[in-house]
């Protein structure tokens, strides 16, 4: 049986182009490329390798096909999450014991008194005793309670915490991102709102959906601490390569009341 006779070049040749978008991915570009020389493929494979392009080869009866996909565009996607974190806290902190407005509320010298006990500097039963030489109703009652609790173990309590995540998606080769500036600062309402909806900085700003809820944390916001602001803490950037060689850049905002002496208020 006569051989079969191949007609062709030992060039690579380009055989089509494609553009594809992804929501997810965003702009992706396509070439196919064939010929009869395997050194011409391995030359496209060594630049597309150092491109950081992907890349797949096949061969059959000599003939080479290299398919090369291309995700470094500039384009870039957002993605929006707020989160729920669960805060464990010192059950002294917890502004349901406040002395003043606390719905179970404590004499600042009960708090005094709890406190020496965690520190080990009183027994149960001397704090216990102690307790008693400062009454008041119904303070005196829930200190002994608070201080039972504790002696049991209870010594922190769990409250919510919301977090703002925002992820962008980018190209291999983008080289700004606004998720770098204005880290550690607490931002108002306002300004994180602001930030998030601006369409110059995103391709997908903040949804009205999100917008909402956090107009609803903010109506329903804790009662202010002297010295805190109650605002979202910009917290820096982490990256990581993701699908197509692509980079995800997040960001994340905590919800918290914020020492304005610890941390700087973010004023554009």
């Amino acid at each position: 049986m006569p051989n079969p006779r191949i007609q062709g070049t030992l060039l690579a040749q380009r055989q089509s182009r494609e553009w594809k978008y992804d929501p997810t991915s965003g702009e992706i570009y396509a070439e196919s490329w064939a010929g009869f020389g395997a050194a011409a493929m391995a030359n496209l494979l060594a630049e597309n390798r150092s491109n950081g392009i992907a890349t797949e080869i096949s061969e059959s009866n000599g003939k080479y096909v290299l398919n090369q996909t291309d995700t470094s565009s500039s384009y870039t996607e957002d993605s929006w999450q707020i989160q729920q974190n669960e805060l464990s806290i010192p059950v002294l902190k917890n502004p349901r014991h406040e002395p003043d407005n606390g719905a179970y509320k404590l004499l600042a010298k009960h708090i005094e008194v709890i406190g020496a006990y965690q520190r080990n500097e009183k027994t149960f039963d001397e704090a216990t005793t102690l307790l008693a030489t400062y009454p008041g109703t119904p303070e005196l009652d829930n200190a002994n309670a608070l201080l039972l609790r504790i002696h049991r173990g209870e010594d922190h309590f769990a409250r919510s915490g919301y977090v703002l995540r925002h992820t962008t998606n980018v190209g291999q080769d983008t080289t700004f991102n606004v998720a770098d500036e204005h880290v550690d600062n607490i931002y108002s309402f306002a300004m994180l709102i602001a930030e998030c909806t601006n369409a110059t900085l995103w391709v997908s700003p903040l949804p009205t959906r999100l917008v909402t809820k956090i107009n609803y944390l903010w109506t329903n916001r804790p009662t202010d601490l002297t010295g805190y602001l109650y605002g979202w803490l910009k917290r820096g950037s982490t990256e990581s390569t993701a699908a197509n060689n692509r980079i995800d850049i997040t960001t994340e905002y905590w919800l918290n009341q914020w020492s304005t002496e610890e941390y700087a208020d973010y004023i554009a």
